[in-house]
């Protein structure tokens, strides 16, 4: 296994050269009037905002023209769009705390609701259709069956919290968790395939970049390549961040970020295993960053930072 070292440790507080990012990548700063903490773009081209334990749904990312609004008991913590038996019907799958949901946008309705996890669901995600899977803090992976709403598989898959659950290629799943681990799963038999160790800390979050390569973040400060289908850890960065890496997202074919407490967002080469730049987000703490319509939004306590995807690929 390959290993490099990129920096050392210190505080990005005294180091302002790292506040600003090429500005051909950064496109603008969207200011709001409410403390965002996630935003999904919809296959109809509205966004979904999520404040606290509301959630709004908007004409165009400008945020002027409200659609639709929805207020919960309880925060709102991971939300997703799945697809429907009807084309035209926008339904959506959120989780409050350990209560997963299901409501069509179109029709103004719940579809369906589970509280099957004993602690707080911690990602959520589609597996087939009417089928939603779950990571919880309880250690377990569930799938649901929505339209006939019970649950069919509750798996103990970790010794400690889930972080996250995502979906390979020909229907595999990987899970990452506190307990520094892994693992691969078949979840039409519900078979554990592998498990993949190396990280020292919590496994925060992983991405699949290529087929069969997983790229994973751990709050031991290093990023780790890995070739899950045969078990292997290709290449690990250390030293990456300041601060516990909280998550990785892939950008497009070439380029993937991070970002982490420290308030660093990072872009890296993925063929080089190197640094192509980083933005410092004024102190604040970064609470959210993905690929929302061909561009990447990170959303600071003082507002959402937009950078544009092709912009990046020209750097």
């Amino acid at each position: 296994m390959n290993k490099i070292t990129t920096c050392n440790y210190f505080s990005p507080l005294y180091n302002p050269k790292y506040k600003v990012i090429p500005k051909r990548i950064f496109i603008q700063k969207l200011n709001t009037k409410m403390q965002i903490s996630r935003i999904l773009n919809l296959s109809n081209k509205n966004y979904i905002i999520i404040n606290y334990n509301s959630l709004y749904q908007y004409e165009n990312i400008s945020f002027e023209k409200k659609l639709f609004s929805l207020k919960e008991t309880n925060e709102i913590s991971n939300i997703i769009e799945i697809q429907s038996e009807n084309s035209n019907e926008i339904i959506i799958a959120y989780s409050t705390i350990n209560i997963l949901k299901i409501y069509s946008l179109t029709n103004k309705k719940y579809i369906s609701s589970f509280d099957d996890n004993e602690w707080s669901i911690t990602s959520i995600l589609e597996y087939k259709l009417n089928l939603i899977l779950t990571s919880s803090n309880d250690k377990t992976i569930k799938l649901f069956d929505i339209k006939e709403t019970y649950c069919i598989m509750n798996i103990l898959a970790h010794s400690w919290s889930i972080n996250k659950i995502i979906k390979l290629k020909n229907d595999f799943i990987a899970s990452c968790s506190w307990d520094k681990s892994i693992k691969i799963w078949e979840f039409n038999e519900g078979y554990f395939i592998s498990e993949l160790l190396g990280h020292n800390e919590n496994v925060n979050d992983i991405v699949e970049f290529k087929e069969n390569e997983i790229i994973s973040v751990s709050e031991d400060l290093s990023i780790r390549f890995w070739d899950w289908k045969n078990e292997k850890c290709l290449f690990c960065i250390e030293n990456c961040h300041f601060d516990n890496i909280l998550k990785v997202v892939k950008l497009n074919n070439y380029v993937f970020i991070t970002y982490s407490e420290d308030g660093f967002v990072k872009f890296w080469d993925f063929e080089k295993k190197s640094e192509i730049s980083k933005f410092f987000g004024d102190g604040y703490y970064i609470k959210f960053i993905g690929n929302v319509n061909n561009d990447i939004f990170a959303i600071w306590l003082n507002g959402i930072f937009v950078f544009s995807n092709q912009r990046i690929l020209n750097l």
